[in-house]
């Protein structure tokens, strides 16, 4: 327990639990079927309501059982969630595909 006091260690946790949390979504999305509306939208909602539960259950537990250390691996976790955020953005937009054929 005393490891996890450390600010840095804390942040790293924090980081990888924020990336985890975007990527693990990502599965949900590929379920994604445009001739089944109702179903899309409950899979994607879902996927939303239990990322948003897990995250808070993640802060929460930080909260009350390594508090010292709380700040570090909050603004680790919305610093992984940010950066896998950009990642996926990065390849939703196409943007590999446009660097792979050598420009515009």
């Amino acid at each position: 327990m005393i490891v996890l006091t450390s600010p840095y260690v804390a942040c790293l946790l924090g980081l990888a639990a924020g990336a985890l949390l975007l990527v693990s979504s990502q599965g949900a999305y590929d379920l994604i079927d445009p001739d089944r509306h109702a179903f899309s939208l409950a899979i994607v909602a879902g996927s939303t309501f239990l990322r948003i539960v897990a995250a808070a259950s993640l802060i929460a537990a930080w909260f009350v059982w390594v508090r010292p250390a709380f700040v570090p691996f909050a603004l680790g976790m919305a610093a992984g969630f940010l950066l896998a955020l950009n990642i996926v953005m990065v390849r939703q937009a196409g943007w590999r595909r446009l660097l792979r054929k050598g420009g515009w």
